[in-house]
């Protein structure tokens, strides 16, 4: 799908507030599902702490969840019913944020997706690691980057 459409985005928009409740409290809102970029968006109000800043947990589950979104597109897509794990995940804050921000995960090569899905489609145990930058008033303040896997089939968590 290289479109962004609406029912696509409303759909993912719904499979996060029912699989991920927390993006409901956040107020996680889904600006763009597309084939290589996901972006969220969330308002500081909810996801602040006690310096009126962005709060660090939000930052890490806003991006997070970008980056498995992104993922979870490209396996809804080829039409496999696995399981989608974050297995490592680690962030970079490099200023505080005191407004809205997003969570932008976005790939340029397709062999990455690819290669990925390959393994899915064997069974295998599929590993990628994606990246998103969180980004408020169009500067970066933070960079997440994790390991999302899928394990072999007949495996459970």
């Amino acid at each position: 799908m290289a479109a962004n459409s609406k029912a696509a985005t409303e759909s993912f928009r719904e499979l996060l507030y029912t699989a991920f409740p927390v993006a409901i409290a956040m107020q996680v809102g889904v600006d763009t599902f597309r084939e290589n970029q996901v972006v969220l968006r969330a308002p500081i109000a909810p996801n602040k702490n006690v310096h009126g800043t962005g709060f660090a947990g939000s930052l890490y589950s806003v991006a997070a969840l970008a980056c498995w979104g992104l993922a979870h597109g490209w396996i809804e897509r080829a039409s496999q019913k696995v399981t989608l794990l974050i297995g490592r995940g680690e962030i970079e804050y490099n200023k505080p944020i005191r407004d809205e921000f997003t969570a932008t995960a976005s790939i340029d090569d397709n062999l990455i997706r690819d290669i990925f899905l390959d393994e899915v489609s064997l069974g295998k145990r599929a590993q990628v690691e994606l990246m998103a930058v969180i980004a408020s008033q169009s500067e970066t303040t933070a960079t997440f980057k994790g390991d999302f896997i899928v394990l072999e089939k007949g495996r459970n968590i």
